[in-house]
């Protein structure tokens, strides 16, 4: 029989009530973001993005013009706006990517873990925290003025068996994304106008598949720019995590 709980009117989907209610009322002392058994470990996974939003376009060799993506996450925002967490069967990971390449600011996300402990990790531009425990629940504004601007996450088991899914975080927002693959047109599309010779390029970029552009190019890219260029993750809506609850 599937186990039910109450709803406390946080998201469409229900939390365990009082487990729930301690991430949000408790007091937690600062994680030190050291990796210990059975508790989220805070890792470094480098800049992909390297460090800021400028230095994106200086590595891809083109300008982003009179576009300025602020912090704002759409669905070819990655490394523009945010970093991708690694999608890693067993685990749920939360990334950090300041667009400005502040080193020092630090994101506050809470953790109730299935033990009753809570902490609260400071995580920097360039790190993820990754949950592999069933069962712990997320809050990812645990400074919120009232119950209502905190955002809980609850963990399965079959959402860290899939390992698809994940958080984003950047100095502005956050967001829920899911495992993706495919090229960027935000990049990719300057950059074959750049590279391909094409004198109907603006034509080609609209008319031509991702794929189509990409292959023309490729041999004149670097490895950095095909990395960047390179979607591992798309946003979503938070129902699609709520669903595996």
């Amino acid at each position: 029989m599937k186990k039910k709980f109450k709803t406390i009117g946080i998201g469409k989907k229900v939390i365990p009530t009082a487990a729930a209610l301690g991430i949000l009322f408790s007091v937690a002392p600062i994680a030190e973001n050291k990796a210990s058994a059975g508790i989220g470990a805070v890792v470094d996974i480098g800049i992909t993005v390297l460090g800021a939003v400028a230095n994106t376009y200086e590595a891809l060799g083109i300008s982003p013009g009179d576009r300025d993506p602020g912090t704002h996450i759409d669905v070819y925002a990655e490394n523009e706006t945010y970093q991708a967490p690694s999608f890693t069967s067993g685990e749920f990971n939360i990334s950090m990517y300041h667009t400005q390449g502040d080193s020092n600011f630090l994101k506050p996300v809470k953790v109730r873990y299935p033990n009753g402990r809570i902490e609260i990790h400071q995580l920097k531009s360039g790190q993820q925290l990754k949950i592999t425990e069933a069962g712990a629940i997320i809050d990812l504004n645990p400074n919120g003025a009232n119950v209502s601007e905190h955002d809980l996450l609850y963990i399965t088991q079959a959402q860290l068996d899939e390992g698809k899914t994940g958080v984003v975080i950047n100095q502005g927002q956050h967001a829920f994304v899911e495992k993706a693959s495919g090229k960027n047109p935000r990049f990719l599309g300057p950059l074959y106008k750049k590279y391909s010779g094409d004198s109907f390029g603006d034509w080609a970029v609209i008319a031509r598949s991702s794929d189509y552009l990409y292959g023309q190019i490729e041999n004149k890219l670097s490895d950095k720019q095909k990395q960047l260029i390179t979607l591992t993750s798309k946003p979503v809506s938070k129902d699609v995590l709520d669903n595996y609850v």
